[in-house]
């Protein structure tokens, strides 16, 4: 779970898991062990049922209320700088969809009054499929409604009776949701579509990872960001958040800059509460790239890459860079783009730089491997491959590994046993 999901697996998690598997071979009628084999090589329901366990279902509509009306406040300027623009906006670990619906009541309420009426979009993701089905549902009890509704969203649940409320279809009608591994290192790509968001909310989700995983998280929602875009965590995660510049009422609320000139950002010339302006917090925490977003840049690299088009390639890749130097997806594709172009040492000095982000990219290891059996080093190669194997070993079959291809651990398995075995 902590290598496929970057999940922090405690002591009250590891309980559940363990109380999990034992209904789930009870279910079945087979010992735990084998239960936990199939798990771990192609029962996606079993893995489901291991990941509601130990992931938290604690949600409600409006928790931490000043954020949204923060969140209003902030699109209500944004719409009159910009009447009609659309608003696109992300709930990331939206469990079972209070948060994801919040937002767009909000973002609905901003929009009040504007004209031309504006197109809001509102994306849920999250690992859990059985709260993503409830999520779609858009019925909830009273205990998800147990924050006082704000008075600017009074219309917005319909009560069908004293213990349930339905989400108005005004509001259902602008929220989607979708089964996405916010761990995953591609996760730009995965969104490409949908990016770049104008806001997103990834509250209460890093306490539960990983500090590696954390970090990894918190720096790719960063990059989905659209120039002067806010990413929003819950006060419990300003310790573990990146440092970046923040909105001047509310540190949690973290921002893109829209430009930077002459080293100062336009986008937030205002002190905060620091003292300090917002571009020189952005100064001294280090920039975010302004450029096109990275999951736009991802795809268009992945396109040139696969129509054989590499000088292209080559220089999308370099922006890339540029603009994401840490990210191991912009690694990787560089890599490619030099390996097809029969350039040895920058593939290899990329791929390890990936690898050096990333430990468990098992496409960059296998890629590694492969350079290395053709520059005539078999051993380095195999070695890399005996490691990869490894690393694959603990992964279910038909987990989809992180890279531009959808590639499954057991298909790499098999090829790697091959090469191994050769």
């Amino acid at each position: 779970m902590s290598a496929r999901y970057g999940l922090a697996i405690g002591d009250s998690a590891r309980a559940n898991l363990a109380t999990a598997l034992a209904m789930a071979a009870a279910g079945r009628g087979i010992d735990p062990h084998e239960c936990l084999q199939l798990a771990r090589h192609s029962d996606e329901q079993l893995l489901q049922s291991f990941v509601h366990a130990v992931t938290i279902h604690e949600t409600y509509f409006f928790r931490h209320p000043e954020q949204f009306d923060l969140l209003r406040q902030i699109a209500k300027e944004r719409l009159r700088a910009r009447p009609g623009a659309p608003v696109r906006a992300l709930s990331a670990g939206c469990a079972s969809g209070e948060e994801a619906y919040s937002m767009a009541i909000a973002l609905q309420s901003a929009a009040e009054g504007t004209s031309p009426t504006p197109r809001i979009e509102v994306l849920g993701i999250d690992i859990d499929d059985e709260s993503l089905q409830k999520a779609r549902g858009a019925c909830y009890g009273r205990w998800s409604l147990r924050q006082p509704l704000p008075p600017w969203s009074q219309r917005s649940i319909s009560y069908s009776g004293e213990d349930a409320g339905d989400v108005s279809p005004q509001y259902r009608a602008t929220v989607r949701f979708r089964s996405v591994n916010l761990h995953d290192s591609f996760l730009a790509l995965l969104l490409a579509n949908d990016a770049p968001f104008d806001f997103i909310f990834c509250r209460n989700v890093l306490m539960y990872l990983v500090p590696t995983a954390a970090d990894r998280v918190a720096r790719h929602l960063l990059n989905l960001l659209a120039p002067g875009g806010y990413l929003t965590f819950s006060p419990v995660d300003l310790d573990r958040i990146p440092k970046a510049a923040s909105h001047p009422d509310d540190p949690t609320f973290l921002c893109r800059p829209i430009a930077i000139r002459n080293g100062v950002s336009n986008h937030d010339a205002s002190p905060g509460q620091d003292g300090k302006s917002g571009s020189a917090r952005a100064r001294a925490a280090g920039r975010i790239s302004n450029g096109r977003h990275l999951g736009e840049m991802l795809a268009e690299a992945k396109r040139l890459i696969d129509g054989g088009e590499l000088t292209r390639a080559k220089a999308v890749c370099a922006e890339l860079l540029k603009g994401h130097p840490d990210s191991p997806a912009a690694l990787f594709l560089a890599a490619m783009v030099e390996m097809e172009s029969g350039s040895g040492a920058p593939a290899e000095r990329l791929l390890l730089d990936a690898l050096q982000r990333q430990p468990d990219f098992a496409l960059a290891h296998f890629a590694l491997s492969t350079l290395l059996k053709k520059q005539g080093r078999g051993s380095e190669a195999r070695a890399r491959l005996v490691r990869l194997s490894h690393l694959l070993a603990a992964l279910p079959a038909d987990a989809v590994l992180a890279g531009p291809e959808e590639i499954t651990c057991g298909w790499l398995r098999s090829v790697v046993n091959d090469h191994l075995n050769a």
